[in-house]
């Protein structure tokens, strides 16, 4: 007897959605009923479960013979289910006050009856007004809201002009500044994907913005258009800096989570340009970091996602602030969002000890850094690539790259990362047979290495043959 979306649903609660969960149940269904008396069987035993099956340990519950209970466990499941998903709606409704005065309003508004309308109106106006938060989801609200309003007051009037003003100016703002947020989306997808998204409304809605500039003084609109132009001319830094002023000054009025996938942008824009030789990148990123850290926008409850974390870490690497990276190191170990957060504590320990010359703690560290992730893990190999080669390990690295080459050809989901790892390990090969003491293999090899684009560690392959250039001969 199985049931996965009943334990899915139940794992996914908080404690503190349990206990409301379970007061909510006892309250709709009784404290002697049997959805309630399964519920507290499921928080009693769901750790002890195998397989996510709910089977022969259910049959306790019920005095009935075997093949009855069976029968009634599954129309149980079916209704605690029902009871779940009617305690998520309501959590929802309640953590999202304005959208559940909203429905009560659309409702006085179909019933017609004013006087709870206009106080309910007028009380949803009030709270918008004082809500710092002036995002997409705030203008929908305020288009709804207004909405609203001319259709109570349409229906004694169908002649009147009314708030349709107010009506075009938020739905204006709403769509151009969430079609611009999911055009991001959009772009950086098709960089991943290699798949053209339409987008048929876009080209107007950027000239529309070129033409009049009054939209871009709105906060929402002006951080997604600077956002969107940014990823889109990466290469531009005028757009990067204006994005970053346009964060800085309005990341207050988005929400936590926007503010953290904006700065998750910026970063990954910073990345972007340190992966192409542009280094001075590296300092944006790290007063992208201070500022998230002095405004919280790096946390998304108290934790922070694991790619994050390391792009931090190797930033403040590259720049050889090493006391910072080590003190961020272990200052955000215990706000990882992941399983793994041991392994990716160790893998950024490793990247420290190497790149503090310390190659006997970076070893030590690597070897418990695996994870389910694939950067995480390509990112472990390439440390330990740089080990043996300027630990002058020859055997060991000539071992390393061809079971490092088989692993990348036979990862097919690594389309994107494979040929740019496969090029480093075919230029750390020539670097291996150049002769050291031919200056001109050396500096066609350098050059060669200086016009590839797009792969990693190539800022250390071009200090390797530069150092083999300067050796005495």
């Amino acid at each position: 007897m199985k049931g996965e979306k009943l334990i899915s649903i139940f794992t996914s609660l908080t404690k503190e959605e349990i206990r409301k969960a379970e007061k909510f149940i006892k309250t709709s269904s009784g404290e002697n009923s049997n959805v309630y008396l399964l519920f507290k069987f499921m928080r009693k035993n769901i750790s002890d479960l195998e397989n996510n099956i709910l089977g022969e340990e259910c049959f306790s519950l019920f005095e009935a013979e075997k093949s009855k209970a069976n029968s009634k466990i599954r129309l149980l499941i079916f209704q605690l289910v029902n009871q779940l998903e009617s305690f998520l709606v309501k959590q929802y409704l309640e953590d999202n006050v304005i959208e559940r005065d909203l429905i009560l309003l659309k409702e006085y508004q179909k019933r017609k009856i004013k006087k709870p309308f206009n106080s309910k109106w007028n009380k949803i106006n009030t709270k918008g007004a004082e809500h710092l938060e002036r995002n997409p989801k705030y203008y929908y609200n305020r288009f709804q809201l207004e909405a609203e309003r001319y259709a109570f007051a349409h229906l004694g009037n169908r002649f009147q002009e009314f708030n349709l003003k107010e009506i075009n100016e938020n739905l204006n703002i709403y769509v151009i500044s969430e079609y611009m947020r999911w055009a991001i989306v959009n772009v950086s997808l098709q960089g991943i994907k290699k798949q053209d998204y339409s987008l048929p409304i876009l080209e107007p809605i950027l000239k529309l913005l070129e033409k009049d500039k009054g939209y871009l003084k709105n906060p929402a609109v002006n951080l997604y258009f600077y956002g969107f132009q940014a990823y889109k001319n990466a290469d531009e830094t005028s757009y990067f800096n204006e994005f970053k002023k346009m964060l800085f000054k309005n990341g207050r009025f988005m929400s936590q989570e926007e503010l953290f996938d904006f700065y998750v942008l910026a970063f990954n824009l910073c990345i972007y340009n340190v992966n192409r030789g542009n280094l001075e990148y590296l300092e944006e990123f790290l007063k992208l970091v201070n500022e998230g850290i002095k405004n919280k926008a790096l946390l998304i409850d108290d934790s922070i996602p694991y790619g994050t974390y390391r792009n931090i870490v190797y930033a403040g690497l590259k720049l050889k602030r090493f006391s910072w990276a080590e003190e961020f190191i272990y200052k955000y170990k215990d706000n990882l969002n992941s399983e793994y957060k041991e392994q990716i504590f160790n893998l950024n320990m490793a990247r420290f000890s190497y790149e503090k010359k310390d190659y006997e703690k970076a070893i030590f560290y690597l070897q418990d850094a695996e994870t389910e992730d694939k950067l995480n893990n390509l990112a472990g190999r390439l440390i330990l690539l740089k080990i043996y080669y300027e630990t002058k390990a020859e055997k060991a690295l000539d071992s390393f790259l061809h079971t490092f080459r088989m692993y990348l050809i036979r990862r097919k989901e690594l389309t994107y990362h494979k040929k740019r790892y496969l090029k480093i390990i075919r230029f750390t090969e020539k670097l291996m047979k150049v002769n050291p003491y031919d200056k001109a293999a050396v500096q066609k090899l350098k050059d060669k290495i200086e016009t590839e684009e797009n792969f990693p560690e190539k800022d250390w392959l071009l200090d390797q043959t530069q150092k083999l250039l300067t050796q005495p001969v």
